[in-house]
């Protein structure tokens, strides 16, 4: 299936016609050192606004084999879990902010918020602190520099826009594995106050710089038009497919790199930096994943059919290799396999969403999409602790089957509404080849 954007969707509307517009500037600016610095600075900010997010099963460990008292498995997930939601609950609150007061400006004050959110984590002592702290305000911080840096590479390219915007978020990846093993040295070296605070500082630094990268390309002609923002969105059957896809394939996306470290030292009796390595090897397999899913997407399968398989592969991976983990070898497998499919996820996801529903006001239209994801990223991970904690015998033997049956079926499931939203735009794009046809 070819990839489908707001020109098949919207027949002979001035919105059609300023997007036309729009892409032709935009295929002049291709490849140019300006585009690519874009990428660039796009990439810096998920290194280390995400890398650092996606390296929480590290601290989860921490907490439960040094903090004992602020709780059990399931309580202490809801600080990760708090983090990624927020993050998606407040997409559409940062993508409009970033349409209005501009891209730099919104991912410089995320930034300030995440220093002061890692700053004031480094003085908690209760579970409640570090909710609050490390859990929502990081994630409000994360929300407002992510939208406008994983929106602002499709501006500036048209066909290489898979590849682009895959190279610009493989970043987050390869800060997981990065992020994943400085912090289990420093947690080693430092405790969790210095920790915190160190980190805080590097991140305040590096997304400062990061964002004087981003800007948006100034195009000619008439002024934009307001986009169908939000309420024919939430009428469109496409959008609400797509959307259902996302919510129900976050229930279980993270929950492999929040237990995977659990998994290693509990039930294969590895050492805490072994587990640290196999969520660092699935970050690191994640961001390879990104820029391939990116280039076959362009290439070959379409960037939505790719999009809809990340999902569909990701859970089968989850649910069959996870299971048969019983050595370090197997789960080191496992977690760069699933971490190579689930690579697509990320990559694809602003691609598809540029493609089908045009440039306007885009960050915007990204953060109403990620909002789906919000109930999943925040409940994901503590109900699979629930069914860890159900699971858990007398002598305090963990049966994972249904942890991993959860995590990956969920995902399988949630591709059923990406197929779904296929069959929709194929009935919407021949309604629309009729229509001019008959013009």
């Amino acid at each position: 299936m070819e990839d489908t954007n707001t020109k098949l969707t919207e027949n002979k509307s001035e919105e059609q016609l300023i997007e036309i517009q729009n892409d032709n500037e935009i295929s002049k600016l291709q490849d140019s050192p300006r585009a690519w610095s874009v990428v660039a600075g796009s990439f810096l900010i998920h290194f280390f606004v995400l890398g650092l997010l996606y390296s929480f099963g590290i601290y989860q460990q921490y907490f439960l084999s040094d903090l004992p008292h602020l709780g059990n498995s399931a309580g202490i997930a809801i600080i990760g879990s708090l983090a990624l939601g927020t993050l998606s609950l407040f997409g559409l609150v940062s993508g409009r902010l970033a349409d209005r007061i501009g891209y730099k400006t919104t991912i410089l004050i995320g930034g300030f918020i995440i220093f002061v959110s890692l700053i004031l984590a480094s003085f908690a002592t209760e579970l409640w602190h570090y909710v609050l702290t490390q859990g929502f305000l990081f994630g409000f911080g994360c929300s407002l520099s992510y939208f406008p840096a994983v929106s602002a590479p499709s501006y500036w390219f048209t066909k290489q826009r898979g590849l682009a915007t895959g190279i610009a978020v493989s970043g987050s990846g390869i800060g997981g594995f990065s992020f994943s093993l400085i912090i289990q040295k420093l947690l080693d070296a430092f405790g969790i106050q210095w920790t915190l605070r160190i980190t805080g500082l590097i991140l305040l630094v590096a997304i400062s710089g990061s964002a004087m990268l981003i800007s948006l390309p100034a195009f000619k002609g008439k002024s934009r038009v307001s986009p169908p923002f939000p309420k024919q969105l939430l009428k469109d059957p496409v959008f609400i497919f797509l959307f259902l896809m996302a919510l129900i394939g976050s229930f279980g996306y993270m929950v492999p790199v929040i237990f995977v470290p659990r998994y290693a030292t509990e039930h294969l009796n590895l050492t805490s930096s072994q587990g640290a390595l196999a969520v660092s090897l699935f970050n690191a397999a994640s961001t390879v994943g990104r820029i391939f899913a990116g280039f076959f997407a362009d290439r070959f399968f379409g960037r939505l059919n790719s999009f809809i398989g990340s999902f569909l592969t990701s859970g089968i991976a989850v649910v069959l290799l996870w299971s048969l983990s019983s050595s370090f070898e197997i789960l080191i497998l496992f977690n760069v396999v699933n971490g190579f499919l689930a690579g697509g996820i990320i990559s694809l996801l602003p691609v598809v969403i540029s493609d089908i529903f045009g440039l306007q006001a885009l960050a915007s239209i990204i953060g109403l999409f990620y909002m789906s994801s919000f109930v999943g990223n925040f409940a994901g991970s503590p109900l699979a602790g629930v069914i860890i904690e159900l699971s858990t015998n007398s002598v305090g033997k963990i049966n994972w089957i249904p942890a991993i049956i959860y995590s990956g079926g969920l995902e399988i499931f949630s591709s059923i509404f990406g197929f779904g939203a296929i069959i929709l735009l194929k009935r919407k794009n021949k309604a629309v080849t009729t229509s001019t046809a008959n013009i």
